[in-house]
């Protein structure tokens, strides 16, 4: 799980607050094991294909992406307050301030919901479901963000106000 930090802000009410979260640190039997087993993987991919005689190339893109995914965890974080959210994925920060925030949505594939994005633009910045269930903090905080950009005149999609606040 990412590390977490919250610090209150200069409001006396406690409204106003910034926490970042993240990156997650390697560590633990859970981490090591999870490595082993896409090192394993990844020698069983190549020894087949080679056995075969056949390039191997799709097993081992399998793996590669799979572990590619595993590790973009450990780079993931959030630096959140009252009138900004910023995203880094791998080594960029992307940043989306509250007042250029017109949406916010349940962001969907054929799995169902996998993100809340919020559109202020240009890209939408997208914050996984599965982020904001694991992490409470992360969860709090954006369940504040999004409330002050409805007040600000935002459009939000009712299942985000679901979501954040599980």
């Amino acid at each position: 799980m990412p590390e977490s930090t919250a610090v209150p802000g200069p409001d006396e009410s406690g409204d106003a607050f910034s926490i970042t979260i993240g990156p997650r640190h390697f560590g633990g039997a859970r981490d090591i094991a999870t490595a082993t087993a896409f090192a394993v993987g990844l020698i069983t991919t190549i020894l087949v294909a080679v056995v075969a005689g056949l390039p191997g190339v799709i097993g081992t893109v399998y793996v590669l992406t799979a572990f590619a995914a595993w590790v973009q965890a450990f780079r993931r974080s959030w630096r959140i307050s009252p009138d900004r959210i910023e995203a880094r994925r791998w080594f960029r920060w992307h940043t989306v301030e509250r007042a250029d925030v017109s949406a916010i949505e349940a962001a969907r594939d054929e799995m169902g919901i996998r993100a809340v994005a919020l559109a202020a633009g240009g890209t939408p910045l997208e914050i996984d479901v599965d982020d904001v269930r694991v992490e409470p903090l992360l969860a709090d905080a954006l369940a504040r963000f999004v409330d002050d950009c409805h007040d600000d005149g935002a459009t939000i999609d009712p299942l985000v106000t679901t979501l954040v606040r599980r």
